[in-house]
């Protein structure tokens, strides 16, 4: 008998797992005993949904059957696969194939909760393969790492409950998330002058383009009830240069009102007068010898829209 298309077999196996008795049958066959003793087995429905990818759609048939286990709604995800070559990556195809489940099955779902999700791997090839099953068999050598790490609790950096002296002990990081835990304080002056230890340390070993990032985000994120003593804090906590140059950016700023949010994209369609502004503090910035880096990073510019403005200006 010559060899039918493999959508014979998907066709065949389509209606056969359509009959309940069938699917019964099957899953009472083939699912482990805990999954048995929790699941519903007359709440077994098939579901007209597909997950798998148009590349394995020739080689792989899935059905996916939602049932409820010890009351709650969960899913049985059979994949039928034709090939009798292994796909080594199966695991993984299979991972993103039960996170598409997942994400459908919370939009149609008010209650946030993840379902639990039974895969089972139906080959049906006309010879016998040697499948990887274990997802941390694809990391190699690191697998016991992996196995460590991979679908464990995430570590959460919670910046309300680091103190001050926790984020002190990592010179670098620690001003930047110093900066965005308090930048939401009513006065940031109390956090800069906190800082002003580190960031002159940070100064000496040439972190120039950093102090005036982490400078002129507190200038232009944060509020403050007395802006003379921030102002004096920055021209007595730092060399001149970086002093003046930091005062120049937030002054400018404030006389345009121009935001982070406005500095996107300025050079596909800001208005003029702030374009004039950022070319301004560009050129102001180039006339003291700043160092690229320091203008990107005092301006939130990128280098080509840097360009850009002073392709328009024949005074740079």
């Amino acid at each position: 008998m010559a060899h039918k298309h493999i959508s014979s077999h998907d066709h065949f196996f389509r209606a056969a797992m359509a009959e309940p008795k069938v699917v019964n049958d099957f899953f009472q066959a083939h699912l482990p005993t805990k999954i048995q003793e929790i699941i519903s087995w007359n709440s077994i429905q098939l579901k007209k949904e597909s997950y798998v990818d148009d590349q394995l759609k020739l080689q792989i048939t899935d059905m996916l059957y939602a049932a409820n286990f010890d009351n709650k709604p969960g899913y049985i995800y059979l994949l039928v696969e034709h090939q009798s070559t292994a796909d080594k990556l199966m695991p993984f195809r299979l991972l993103k194939y039960m996170l598409a489940i997942q994400e459908n099955h919370l939009k149609q779902n008010k209650e946030k909760k993840l379902a639990l999700i039974y895969p089972l791997i139906f080959y049906t090839g006309a010879r016998s393969t040697n499948h990887v099953t274990d997802i941390f068999e694809l990391f190699g050598e690191q697998q016991e790492l992996a196995k460590e790490i991979f679908l464990k609790p995430y570590h959460l950096i919670d910046l309300t409950k680091l103190t001050d002296e926790d984020l002190k002990q990592y010179l670098w990081s620690g001003v930047m998330a110093k900066s965005m835990k308090h930048i939401y304080d009513t006065d940031i002056v109390p956090c800069l002058k906190n800082m002003l230890n580190e960031l002159q340390t940070i100064e000496k070993q040439d972190g120039m383009s950093y102090i005036y990032t982490i400078l002129s985000y507190l200038v232009n994120t944060g509020d403050t009830e007395n802006e003379s003593e921030f102002i004096e804090t920055i021209k007595l906590g730092f060399s001149e240069q970086t002093g003046d140059n930091v005062m120049t950016i937030a002054q400018r700023f404030r006389e345009e009102g121009l935001t982070e949010g406005r500095m996107e994209g300025i050079i596909e369609g800001q208005t003029r007068g702030k374009v004039e502004t950022l070319r301004s503090i560009v050129k102001n910035l180039m006339g003291r010898n700043a160092d690229i880096n320091e203008i990107i990073a005092i301006t939130g510019l990128s280098l080509h829209e840097i360009n850009e403005l002073k392709k328009t200006d024949t005074d740079f």
